[in-house]
């Protein structure tokens, strides 16, 4: 009996203290907000200073090589070190592309990938497009009229001519 004797005691203390509104001011929407506490788990970040980009032709020579760190225009974090045999090889055949093609015919030379006439696009491996200042790469890119696609077959070196349209590179014409 004198466990049901202080089961009934617990009860009633804990009616008590619900009855007396020990716990009002979380239901109460009259009652102040006690002050959160937080503390973040960033605290301590600092933000990183920017460091301005430099455009990809200041990180090479004109023999195709990275650029050393003193003939830099802008200060550089990282030291510059000389690339593989074969991206040397890659480039310097693409700085000869750009130099053998004609500044007005087109905007840069490259080789037909892949033609998809319902879509009117290209796949095109080009070389530097000074232009747009991009480096050369194989890309797809939408032509601007399908009937393009007529002169061209896939395997072709040709010149193309690009646009900027909508925020993309557009073909807008083929030079054999």
């Amino acid at each position: 009996m004198n466990t049901i004797q202080r089961f009934a005691t617990s009860a009633t203390l804990l009616s008590a203290l619900f009855t007396a509104n020990a716990y009002a001011q979380a239901t109460d929407p009259a009652a102040p907000a006690p002050p959160l506490r937080y503390e973040s788990a960033f605290s301590d970040y600092r933000a990183q200073q920017d460091t301005p980009l430099l455009p990809w032709k200041t990180l090479f020579t004109a023999g195709a090589d990275f650029a050393d760190a003193n003939t830099q225009t802008a200060p550089m974090e990282a030291t510059a070190r000389k690339a593989p045999l074969d991206i040397q090889a890659g480039m310097q055949t693409q700085l000869a592309q750009a130099d053998n093609a004609p500044a007005t015919a087109s905007d840069t030379r490259g080789r037909i990938e892949s033609i998809n006439p319902s879509d009117g696009k290209v796949k095109l491996k080009h070389g530097p497009i000074p232009k747009f200042d991009m480096p050369g790469m194989t890309m797809v890119f939408r032509v601007q009229n399908p009937k393009l696609l007529t002169q061209i077959k896939v395997g072709d070196e040709v010149g193309v001519t690009l646009d900027k349209s909508g925020g993309s590179l557009v073909i807008t014409g083929f030079q054999k």
